[in-house]
């Protein structure tokens, strides 16, 4: 973990949730806002780019390997488009890449799935 990140679950909860090799590098783009994480599997992997952010909701279920990307899409030097956002209750199948979307409410995104 580097960066601004807020996490809403106590670290307790955390170590019954997460797996291993989780990386969370808000080192370029910041804050993170995660809330309460139902699971997390091996090799979840958070980032976002330099004056981004990301806000993941409640209830979140992260497979192994999802890659979650955030950044906004620049065009002639300005940046406009969405923050990356996932609301609550989704489940990110494995080997899922989220980057620059939005993901809304009780939603799923399937194994090897690619969302830009």
């Amino acid at each position: 973990i580097i960066g601004n990140i807020i996490l809403q679950d106590s670290l307790a909860t955390l170590s019954n949730k997460i797996g291993n090799r989780i990386s969370l590098r808000a080192d370029e783009g910041q804050p993170f806002n995660v809330g309460t994480i139902a699971g997390m599997a091996n090799d979840v992997v958070f980032h976002a780019l330099a004056t981004t952010s990301l806000t993941l909701g409640n209830n979140i279920g992260y497979g192994p390997r999802v890659l979650i990307h955030g950044g906004r899409q620049v065009v002639n030097g300005v940046a406009n488009g969405p923050e990356t956002r996932i609301d609550d209750s989704v489940g990110l199948g494995p080997n899922s890449v989220i980057f620059r979307s939005v993901i809304g409410s009780r939603s799923a995104v399937g194994q090897k799935s690619a969302v830009f």
